[in-house]
């Protein structure tokens, strides 16, 4: 079966994640209570899937895990409400939560001014190896491939922007350009290093990356934030975004 298939088979189900660019399939699972699909995204192994409830993908899972001891990710989507709930009866079943992400979004027409001056300047090349390895301390579970960073530079379809310190980059954020017309765009990442936390810098980087974003004809901005991180959400409400309580999800690991 094709891998456009078993996507679309996966995506037939009333409960089901499927999302993002598989490198490798490392296994598949037709089963009677749902569709699993083991493979290797980004810098982690993870799981779509699709099932019938939440019991069926509880099956699913226990399946796979006998199958495969890899350890990896899997993420249940849903309403706010209903993706809290949900996490309870499934980190009972003793797996492992990691974070709970909620989406955010705001329109750019009214956005604040942030002057791109000389402490944050568009990524080069040679900042490759500071952006990644601040993104790995920052980011454990959800990192970004060198590859296609460098891949960004200049493509057009992502804003990065970082803040230099004498040694190394003091912080970044990331914005993926999509949509037709390339009207939305995406925070794939902002990261400040610890030491300079609590100073402003993570509001300059936004404000300016949102900014530019705007400068090109960007209409809309969609984020996720952990729903514990409360700084950070209370940043991006104070900037005018607004939570969409449709659009969470729990990433748990095997």
């Amino acid at each position: 079966m094709e891998l456009k298939e078993k996507i679309k088979r996966i995506q037939g189900y009333p409960r089901h994640f499927c999302y993002g660019e598989l490198l490798e399939e490392l296994g598949f699972y037709d089963l009677d209570d749902g569709i699993f699909l083991l493979g290797q995204i980004g810098s982690e192994v993870e799981l779509w899937w699709g099932a019938w409830d939440l019991e069926g993908l509880m099956t699913g899972l226990n399946h796979v895990r006998r199958e495969h001891e890899t350890s990896f990710i899997f993420r249940y989507p849903g309403k706010l409400q209903e993706v809290l709930e949900a996490s309870q009866n499934i980190a009972l079943r003793g797996y492992r939560l990691e974070n709970i992400h909620v989406g955010y979004k705001r329109e750019l027409e009214d956005l604040p001014q942030e002057d791109l001056n000389k402490k944050i300047r568009p990524f080069q090349a040679e900042d490759k190896e500071d952006l990644i390895k601040l993104d790995r301390e920052t980011f454990p579970a959800m990192n970004i491939d060198p590859t296609e960073l460098l891949s960004w530079l200049d493509s057009g379809e992502a804003i990065i922007l970082v803040a230099p310190g004498e040694d190394s980059i003091r912080g970044f954020v990331v914005l993926e350009i999509y949509g037709d017309n390339s009207q939305y765009c995406f925070v794939r990442s902002l990261a400040v290093a610890p030491a300079e936390r609590g100073k402003g810098l993570g509001k300059k980087l936004f404000l300016a990356g949102l900014n530019q974003a705007k400068e090109w004809g960007v209409k809309r901005c969609m984020l996720w934030v952990d729903y514990d991180n409360k700084p950070a959400r209370t940043m991006y409400e104070k900037l005018g975004f607004k939570l969409d309580e449709k659009e969470t999800e729990a990433v748990f690991r095997i």
